[in-house]
């Protein structure tokens, strides 16, 4: 009986390790995905300025015309 609550005991202490490593890579994840999403925002946002720029340049030049 000893014997399998000793096998029980590190089969629990190698879960509880194993789920430390899940977490942290989960987090490092969050942390990476969070920082793309942030790059993504802001190169989304110098397109669309860039964009409004052009549109602007062409309906002023359309309206020269």
């Amino acid at each position: 009986m000893s014997g399998q609550l000793a096998v029980a005991q590190r089969d629990i202490a190698a879960l509880r390790t194993e789920n430390a490593r899940l977490n942290e890579t989960m987090q490092t994840l969050e942390r990476d995905r969070t920082g793309r999403i942030a790059a993504l925002q802001q190169e989304n946002a110098a397109i669309s300025a860039r964009l409004r720029q052009a549109q602007g340049a062409g309906i002023a030049s359309a309206a020269r015309a």
